[in-house]
C-alpha cells in the first residue's frame, strides 16, 4: 500500500494521469459496466491528487457556488420523489461535476499547475487527433467496403454499447468515438482552433460534412467566420498577404487535390446530392422550419417549454430537477422517450433551465461566458471556442462533462495569465 501511495504521489505519475484523463474524456463510446472511462478516470485522478496531498485552492468561487446549488437540487430530487432512476441520474451527475470541481481546485492549488495544464492540453490534442482520423477511417471503410467500424468493434466485438452506427439519408454518418455525431461538435471546434495547419482544417471540414450534423457544420462555419473577423481586426491579413508564397499556394492546391481524390476514391458517394441534403437539413434546423424528424423534435423542445414551465412547481423552476434530468417533464407531459429510464433534452439551453433551474442556469452562463470574455485579452481563441460551443448548444446539448472540465482548465489558464493555445503551430 505504501508503494502504491508513493507511486500515485509521484509528480510524473500525476502528470501522466492528467494527460490520460484529457485523452479519454471525449471518448464517450468506451464504457465498462455502464460507466464511461471518463467517469472512472475522474475518480482515479481525484484519489491520486488527494494521496499526493495537493493543496485545495478555491480559485473560482462562482463555480464552487454552482456546484453547491447543484447539490441542493440533487437533494430536492430525492425529497420530491421524481423516480429512482431519475434520482440516481441526478446523483451521478452531481458526483461527476463535484469531481471535476475537486480536480479543478486541486490543480489550482498545486505547485505544478503549469505542468498539469500542459499535460491536459497534450491529452486533449491527442483525443482530437484520434477522433478526427477515426472519423476519416469510418468514412473510408463504409464507403469502400461497407464496414460499420464502431458497430464492428464496440457493439459486436467488445460489447461496450448496444447502439449501432447512425444512418442519415441512406448512408452511415461519421461519429468518431461516439454513438452520435453531435458529440463530435465541440471536438471539431477545439481541433479547428488549436491547429492552424491548412490540411488539418480541411479534414475537419470533411468530417463535419460527413457527420450530416447541423451542429458540427454550424460550429466549424462559425469558427471560420470568427477567425476571419479577428484576423481583420488584428491586421493579420495584411501581413499574411505579404508573406504569401508559392509554397503556401502549392499547399492549398495540394489540399484541394486530396479532397477531390478522396471523393473519387469513394465514387459510390453522390457528393452533390449528399451535400445538398446536409445543407438543407442545416438550414431547416437553423430556422426551425424543417420537416425532418430531428428538426421537428428540436423545435418541439422550444415550443413546449413555456407550457411546461407554466406547470412546474416554483421550487423546481428555481433549482431544477437535477443534472441530466431535463427530459423528466417531457416524458411526463407528452410521453417522449418514455421507453428510456432517463434522458436529457438535446439542447443546452432547455437542458440547463430544467435540469439546473433558473438560478444555476444564469450563474453557469455567467461563469462560462466570462472565461471567453476574460480570455480574449490573452488570445482571441478563448472567445472563439467559448462563443461557438455556446451557440452550438441551441442546436444540441454539447456541454458534456468533459467540455465542462475543459472549460475549467481554460478558466484556470486565464487566471494564471497563460495562453492555453500558445502551443499550436
Amino acid at each position: 500500500m505504501d508503494y502504491l501511495e508513493q507511486s500515485m504521489a509521484h509528480p510524473q505519475f500525476k502528470e501522466q494521469l492528467v494527460t490520460i484523463l484529457a485523452f479519454f474524456s471525449p471518448l464517450t463510446i468506451i464504457q465498462f459496466g455502464g460507466y464511461s472511462i471518463f467517469f472512472i478516470l475522474l475518480m482515479v485522478t481525484c484519489v491520486a491528487l488527494v494521496i499526493s496531498k495537493e493543496n485545495i485552492f478555491l480559485i473560482d468561487r462562482l463555480f464552487f457556488i454552482i456546484v453547491l446549488i447543484l447539490l441542493f437540487t440533487t437533494i430536492l430530487s430525492y425529497t420530491n420523489s421524481i423516480g429512482s432512476d431519475w434520482e440516481k441520474r441526478a446523483l451521478k451527475g452531481w458526483i461527476t461535476i463535484a469531481m471535476i470541481c475537486f480536480i479543478y481546485f486541486l490543480i489550482s492549488g498545486s505547485k505544478n499547475t503549469v505542468s498539469y495544464l500542459s499535460c491536459f492540453r497534450r491529452g486533449l490534442v491527442w483525443a482530437i487527433n484520434f477522433n478526427l482520423f477515426w472519423s476519416i477511417l469510418q468514412i473510408l471503410l463504409f464507403q469502400i467496403f461497407n464496414i460499420e467500424l464502431n458497430t464492428l468493434i464496440f457493439v459486436n466485438t467488445l460489447h461496450m454499447i448496444d447502439i449501432e452506427s447512425m444512418y442519415r439519408g441512406g448512408t452511415m454518418v461519421a461519429t468518431g468515438l461516439h454513438w452520435h455525431p453531435g458529440n463530435l461538435a465541440p471536438l471539431l471546434v477545439l481541433g479547428f482552433v488549436m491547429n492552424r495547419r491548412l490540411w488539418y482544417r480541411f479534414l475537419i471540414v470533411i468530417v463535419a460534412l460527413f457527420s450530416y450534423n447541423s451542429t458540427c457544420i454550424l460550429g466549424v462555419s462559425l469558427c471560420i467566420v470568427l477567425e476571419v473577423i479577428f484576423s481583420i481586426l488584428n491586421n493579420k491579413n495584411k501581413r499574411k498577404r505579404k508573406n504569401f508564397s508559392v509554397g503556401k499556394m502549392f499547399s492549398i492546391l495540394l489540399g484541394l487535390s486530396l479532397i477531390i481524390a478522396l471523393l473519387v476514391i469513394v465514387n459510390k458517394f453522390d457528393f452533390y446530392d449528399r451535400f445538398s441534403v446536409v445543407i438543407s437539413n442545416f438550414i431547416n434546423k437553423a430556422s426551425f422550419s424543417g420537416t425532418d424528424n430531428s428538426s421537428a423534435v428540436h423545435l418541439r423542445y422550444y415550443q413546449l417549454l413555456p407550457q411546461i414551465l407554466a406547470h412546474t412547481p416554483l421550487i423546481k423552476l428555481i433549482f431544477g430537477f437535477g443534472y441530466g434530468c431535463s427530459g423528466y417533464l417531457y416524458t411526463l407531459t407528452i410521453g417522449q422517450y418514455a421507453e428510456l429510464s432517463t434522458w436529457a433534452v438535446e439542447s443546452d439551453f432547455v437542458n440547463n433551465v430544467l435540469g439546473l433551474g433558473f438560478i444555476n442556469t444564469v450563474l453557469f452562463y455567467l461563469w462560462y461566458l466570462s472565461v471567453g470574455i476574460k480570455g480574449i485579452r490573452i488570445n482571441y481563441k478563448y472567445f472563439i471556442v467559448i462563443l461557438t460551443i455556446f451557440v452550438q448548444g441551441f442546436s444540441y446539448n454539447v456541454q458534456f462533462d468533459w467540455v465542462i472540465l475543459t472549460v475549467c482548465m481554460l478558466a484556470l489558464s486565464v487566471k494564471q495569465h497563460r495562453d492555453f493555445f500558445s502551443e499550436d503551430k
